[in-house]
């Protein structure tokens, strides 16, 4: 049977706020297998990564085409690839085993 110390310092042990993950960067050093680098000497495999779709697939961009008579609705895919170079916007996962890749820096 546990006393009322240790019961009580379970109790406080459930209370505690869970670690929280803060974004953090990395810099792309390959791009075909995607490969981040994260601080000095780590490096996240492509098979740990989790990449927006924006920066795989690119968006469209609706606009007008007022350069002929008759106005037209024209549709731009607008590809952002990454590339060797970039700095990247990451979030781990709790158990530092993904990383969410959302956006480029700057």
């Amino acid at each position: 049977m546990s006393s009322s110390i240790e019961k009580l310092g379970k109790l406080f042990k459930e209370r505690d706020n869970p670690y929280i993950i803060n974004a953090t960067t990395g810099k792309v050093i390959s791009a075909s297998p995607l490969k981040i680098q994260w601080g000095k000497n780590i490096i996240i495999q492509e098979e740990n990564l989790i990449v927006a779709n924006i920066l795989k697939t690119g968006f469209v961009v609706k606009y007008t085409d007022t350069t002929i008579e008759s106005s037209t609705d024209r549709y731009l895919t607008i590809k952002n690839p990454l590339e060797v170079g970039d700095e990247v916007i990451l979030f781990p996962d709790t158990d530092f085993k993904k990383f969410y890749v959302i956006d480029k820096v700057g």
